[in-house]
């Protein structure tokens, strides 16, 4: 990314080499962490590295059938905020889709500190397909087990995903609601 006389040019990467986009003005919205290496080698970063975010974990659960307490008729679904070390909450994910005929989809949202702990844990293991695995099996079992012991039935699916959010939920907000940078084209 380079500033020119007329805005911006930027080069991103593909298959067949690179590309080079010519653009008025840029809008970057993305973690303040993956900017600070777009914007750092033209002076455009300040303030951006104290930006801070707790990072979470979601694992979303599909099941034959919910456990009878979650059937009654909740209109638009429901959400069970949770008190609990490794849950945040967990809420009906499919109650969002048209086809009400499909599977019961559980969403279960991590603690920021459960998730930390799970993150370092795996950037040790980076190079170990094998063990990082294992740790995803481990990690979306305890989540189910967690969820099972707030609703009773939850820590069986048919299947699940595990998905990682390093950066979910601003810890540390930046002084501004939106960064501009000295150029009026740049916004993040």
């Amino acid at each position: 990314m380079a500033k020119t006389a007329n805005g911006w040019q930027l080069i991103a990467d593909s298959p067949d080499g690179p590309i080079k986009f010519q653009a008025d003005a840029v809008v970057l919205a993305i973690p303040a962490p993956q900017v600070l290496p777009l914007l750092q080698p033209l002076g455009a970063a300040e303030g951006l590295a104290s930006v801070e975010y707790a990072p979470c974990l979601s694992l979303m659960a599909t099941y034959e059938t919910l456990p009878e307490v979650l059937l009654l008729d909740h209109g638009l679904g429901w959400h069970i905020s949770a008190d609990h070390s490794v849950l945040s909450w967990l809420s009906l994910d499919s109650s969002k889709c048209l086809n009400r005929l499909a599977d019961p989809i559980v969403l279960l949202q991590s603690q920021a500190n459960f998730a930390a702990q799970y993150l370092r844990r795996l950037d040790i293991l980076v190079s170990d397909r094998v063990a990082m695995e294992a740790l995803l099996n481990e990690t979306a079992a305890q989540m189910l087990t967690a969820a099972a012991t707030i609703v009773p039935g939850l820590d069986q699916p048919q299947n699940h995903r595990l998905h990682r959010w390093r950066y979910s939920v601003v810890s540390q907000p930046h002084g501004d609601t939106l960064f501009k940078t000295q150029w009026p084209s740049l916004v993040c």
